[in-house]
């Protein structure tokens, strides 16, 4: 490496490593050619890839076997890599849950921090580095056990997200303030609602949902359940308000909310609570005081939440844009994010809306072919 450039971390999406590793590992020369260089670049330009659990999520979950050797091999092949520290002694890689607790840690320790300082101290103290080699053998065989356990299973992650992306838009834009006049049906009501809520999104998910989506019909009626069983809350015998009541069911406290949020908002808060239970468990912090955070004001849950506003937007639902909104929280701790030409579009509508993070997107390049990484690079040099 040329000691007088700076090195620079590079978060790779895993689809370039994927090509990079088949053509590396081709018989044809020009194709293995290809791979070389990409690999000369990376040396040559001073840049070290950078990985966190949800890469080896993605690349564990693919279905041949020769395919994940492959990439695992290629990752072998870098000088140099980096990678996030787990919080935990029994963790390999750490994951979205390590950056957001970090992060949340140090808000909760200085909430006029600002967004240089938290994320330059993050890098600090969360990235590690060694060889591509040392990296992979050390964990190889806890990643291959993990696989064979099928824990990171793509069914699950395609439900989620075929449900969560046919969401009826109407109910999410629904003031919470209407609560005030409504009233629980009965139920026989209840029974005819279920049974048109069961066709549309059976409709809805063969026009919508992800189109490798095994099992609809069983990831209908597991989803209705959850509803029926939510909605029984409802009709609980208590004083309480239909709007308490409606509030309550979601985890969430009165004083927490505004009228004036709408379905919507406040599901995303109920994830954003959850999440932070999680987290506070995880890191031993202090739940009220985590809870008193903005949730914009946490850099990795804010592009979360609006990269996912902009992916249900999306024609189709995609299992793995649950992967790819953990991956994009990188942009803060990268100095290079790979990302395709539609989640850049995505970056510069989302950080027009919340200035404090707009320098991310001098991190992002779109990049439809790993052989035009070299010409990226020159555009942003």
């Amino acid at each position: 490496m040329n000691s007088i450039i700076a090195p620079r971390l590079i978060a790779i999406d895993t689809s370039i490593l994927g090509k990079v590793a088949k053509d590396y590992s081709s018989q044809t020369h020009s194709r293995r050619k290809n791979a070389l260089k990409f690999l000369s670049t990376i040396t040559d330009r001073g840049l070290i890839p950078f990985f966190c659990m949800h890469h080896f999520q993605e690349i564990l979950q693919h279905d041949n076997d020769s395919v994940v050797s492959d990439r695992l091999s290629l990752i072998k092949r870098f000088s140099q890599v980096a990678w996030v520290k787990p919080s935990s002694p029994e963790g390999l890689v750490g994951s979205i849950i390590d950056i957001q607790g970090t992060e949340i840690s140090k808000l909760i320790n200085d909430p006029n921090i600002t967004i240089e300082t938290l994320i330059a101290e993050i890098r600090q103290e969360l990235i590690t580095y060694s060889s591509g080699e040392l990296f992979i053998n050390d964990i190889e065989e806890e990643l291959l056990i993990l696989r064979k356990l099928n824990v990171f299973e793509t069914q699950k992650s395609k439900a989620i997200s075929s449900i969560s992306h046919v969401r009826n838009s109407k109910t999410d834009n629904l003031k919470l303030s209407e609560l005030h006049h409504s009233k629980l049906k009965s139920p026989n009501e209840v029974n005819e609602s279920m049974k048109l809520l069961r066709a549309t999104l059976k409709q809805e998910l063969e026009k919508r949902g992800d189109r490798k989506l095994e099992n609809q019909d069983e990831t209908i009626d597991q989803f209705i359940k959850l509803v029926i069983k939510d909605g029984l809350k409802m009709y609980e015998s208590n004083p309480d308000s239909l709007y308490k009541k409606f509030i309550n069911s979601h985890g969430i406290e009165e004083h927490e909310v505004n009228e004036n949020w709408t379905v919507g908002d406040l599901g995303y808060y109920a994830i954003f609570k959850e999440k932070i239970k999680v987290i506070a468990r995880s890191f031993d912090l202090d739940l009220e005081k985590a809870l008193q955070i903005p949730p914009s004001a946490i850099p990795s849950w804010f592009i979360w939440a609006e990269l996912d506003k902009k992916t249900r937007e999306e024609k189709f639902a995609t299992g793995s844009n649950i992967i790819d909104k953990y991956l994009v929280s990188l942009a803060f701790y990268a100095d290079i994010l790979i990302v395709d030409k539609r989640v850049k579009e995505y970056f510069k509508q989302i950080t027009q809306k919340n200035k404090l993070f707009s320098d991310i997107n001098n991190h992002v390049i779109k990049l439809s072919s790993y052989e035009n990484l070299e010409n990226q690079l020159d555009a942003i040099n």
